[in-house]
């Protein structure tokens, strides 16, 4: 795929190697347990910021649902303009509630309105995998979800 090819906004993730995705910590969610909405930073193997990614859910939606929730979150580029929309319908119902091990999928749709394609979470009780899907709906790549915080895997 050319640079050209990539919607605006996207074309230097073709240069890259790889992304790392890292968490803020919410210090109310630490201390009380309590969902919030999440904050990511994407950066590139060099540790340089990439993209911040920021969740919108109303904080009812988020007490009730917890991480079964309904979300959005959108992919900042460097000055603060969105780029990227993730979207999850509520994920959770009355078998996922009780049950660890459940499906979610969000889609992922570029500022232009463009359906890029969606990422599916498989959860096994112990460790996430991802499967990355285009628009046509073909798999692209696999993540490997660590069973701890600490490693993880990408095969394609």
């Amino acid at each position: 795929m050319e640079f050209s090819d990539y919607p605006p906004g996207l074309e230097h993730l073709a240069r890259l190697d790889g992304v790392y995705v890292n968490q803020f910590l919410e210090m109310l969610e630490i201390l009380s347990g309590i969902e919030t909405n999440n904050t990511y930073e994407v950066m590139d193997a060099n540790g340089k910021r990439v993209f911040l990614a920021a969740e919108t859910t109303t904080p009812g939606i988020t007490m009730r649902y917890g991480k079964h929730r309904a979300f959005i979150i959108q992919l900042l580029n460097s000055i603060g303009h969105p780029i990227v929309t993730i979207t999850r319908n509520h994920a959770c119902t009355r078998s996922l509630c009780n049950n660890c091990c459940s499906t979610n999928k969000v889609d992922v749709t570029h500022i232009t309105g463009v359906f890029l394609g969606s990422i599916v979470q498989d959860s096994g009780c112990c460790s996430p995998n991802f499967k990355i899907f285009d628009e046509t709906g073909q798999l692209c790549f696999i993540i490997l979800g660590p069973c701890c915080a600490c490693c993880g895997q990408v095969s394609n």
